[in-house]
């Protein structure tokens, strides 16, 4: 459980690598998850050592509103997410790549939501 999640992420950090930025998964993973992150040519830190600047994109479900709203205090942060049903998703972007989801009332928030395949995250090998 959680490849997808990661998978994503991972995604996600390569393009932002690929800008010029910094990317660093930050979780407690399997060893054949934690070899993934590492060939893909990202960092891997242990859960507790979010960083607290620049961006923090939060991709699982349990993250409730009481973390994002502690993350959100820390970092801007960009929030994955597949159904749109949570009452309340603090974050500064939500990312909803699914079919459909421009359908999704994401309120309320005043968040940046990017909804839809045209957002999809793709490693480069499937690019």
């Amino acid at each position: 459980m959680g490849s997808g999640h990661l998978m994503r992420g991972l995604a996600l950090g390569q393009a932002w690598k690929a800008l010029g930025g910094r990317a660093a998964v930050a979780s407690d993973l399997s060893p054949e998850h934690a070899a993934r992150v590492k060939a893909s040519g990202l960092d891997l830190r242990p859960a507790s050592a979010v960083a607290t600047d620049g961006w923090l994109a939060v991709d699982g479900y349990d993250f409730g509103p009481d973390y994002l709203d502690a993350a959100k205090k820390k970092a801007r942060t960009l929030v994955l997410d597949d159904y749109g049903h949570r009452a309340r998703l603090p974050a500064d972007v939500v990312l909803n790549p699914n079919a459909g989801a421009e359908d999704f009332a994401y309120a309320p928030t005043d968040a940046l939501v990017l909804a839809g395949p045209r957002y999809a995250l793709l490693r480069p090998e499937f690019a």
